[in-house]
């Protein structure tokens, strides 16, 4: 049974390589073999599994360290990490028969996935056959399972759990940026799905599981929107932190362009790495915030609507602040921080396409969170 510190020790001794093959991620479009290997092989899949199944029944400020530290090598992976340690959060939300199939069958299964309901399900015995297609299924070609939201017909959404093997890979993911979370489609075609294997969507969001009642820990029932934050905040803080470090790296060495002397000499590069620190470390603190508060509220006295509001914003605030940092970082890198070898341009690229998920959208995070000032209802389902 690993603690936190022995996951964070076993994480930092994976992170050269992480970090060596991030353009292999970029050239090839899918995280390197070796790095998945690694990531199994310290067992962070484990991080948020019950004990019960054989995992370390940690919280949320140990997950958040771990992809924190592996996004500041290479945000595409730990992107890939963070839905994998956090989704199997998410099999706990089903009922026990559900979580003896995934655990069982894999104490450390890697679980990709998304909750809208864009697949067709037809009610058949003893299940559902599902048809259709599911989007942006971040890691979909090493899963051993999908979570994917289902359309009943005549009865509405659910959420349902697709084996490895009974659905197809359409793999369209061609993006400039986090190319390797490789976020194909999932394609079902008269796939069955028996009926435990499914669950309802309100109380998988809300916090209300079929699976509550297996467990005293407060983490497994808590509202999965709070959760997400925690889980994907440590991607931006160390996307940022990793290009502030390669940004002091380059400007510590060699010669000006135009200018005499030497870069690390001039006043106005201690400027530009200064604020650069600074807006690292408030993305650091903020990220560190974030997680403290909402185990805190979770622990105390259980989380209100209006602290997902607050949360909300704030979360946005967070992505908002990593956008607008790494913008100025890399104005201020110059242009060599372009060339296709700079990790700079890299993290340039993933902070501002993550940006604009829709989930910590800064646009919708500030106007929800105004209504809710005013005594407005809100206008978003995400919250």
């Amino acid at each position: 049974m690993a603690s936190q510190q022995e996951l964070f020790e076993r994480v930092e001794s994976i992170l050269p390589g992480i970090a060596q093959r991030r353009r292999y991620v970029s050239d090839h479009g899918v995280i390197h073999p070796d790095s998945l290997k690694e990531c199994e092989e310290i067992e962070i899949m484990k991080t948020l599994i019950p004990k019960r199944y054989g995992g370390f029944e940690l919280d949320l400020d140990t997950m958040a360290g771990i992809i924190r530290r592996l996004s500041a090598n290479c945000m595409s992976t730990g992107w890939i990490m963070a839905f994998f340690v956090g989704h199997n959060w998410m099999i706990t939300r089903f009922n026990e028969q559900t979580q003896n199939d995934v655990f069982d069958d894999n104490p450390a299964p890697k679980v990709p996935g998304q909750i809208r309901p864009t697949i067709a399900a037809k009610k058949v015995t003893g299940g559902y056959e599902l048809t259709g297609k599911s989007h942006w299924n971040s890691g979909i070609v090493h899963g051993d399972w999908v979570l994917t939201g289902i359309l009943i017909e005549g009865e509405g959404p659910k959420l349902a759990l697709v084996k490895a093997g009974d659905f197809q890979i359409d793999e369209v993911w061609d993006m400039a940026a986090m190319e390797g979370t490789g976020s194909h489609d999932m394609i079902c075609d008269g796939t069955f799905v028996p009926e435990h294997r499914t669950t309802e969507i309100g109380p998988f969001v809300e916090g209300y599981p079929n699976g509550r009642g297996m467990y005293d820990n407060p983490l497994y029932a808590m509202p999965v929107l709070p959760f997400m934050y925690t889980e994907v905040a440590g991607v931006f803080a160390g996307g940022l932190t990793g290009a502030t470090h390669h940004f002091v790296n380059m400007l510590s060495g060699g010669d000006p362009t135009y200018s005499p002397g030497k870069l690390a000499e001039l006043p106005t590069v201690h400027l530009k790495i200064g604020e650069a620190a600074a807006r690292a470390n408030a993305a650091n603190k903020l990220t560190d915030a974030l997680v403290q508060e909402i185990l805190g509220i979770r622990d105390s006295r259980g989380i209100t609507f209006e602290d997902r509001l607050r949360l909300k914003v704030d979360m946005g605030y967070l992505v908002n602040h990593c956008r607008d940092s790494i913008n100025s970082l890399i104005h201020d890198a110059g242009a060599r921080s372009f060339e296709n070898k700079s990790p700079i341009q890299a993290f340039f690229r993933d902070i501002n396409t993550l940006s604009v998920h829709a989930f910590w959208d800064w646009s919708v995070c500030r106007e929800q969170y105004g209504r809710g000032q005013v005594g407005l209802k809100p206008t978003h389902p995400l919250l």
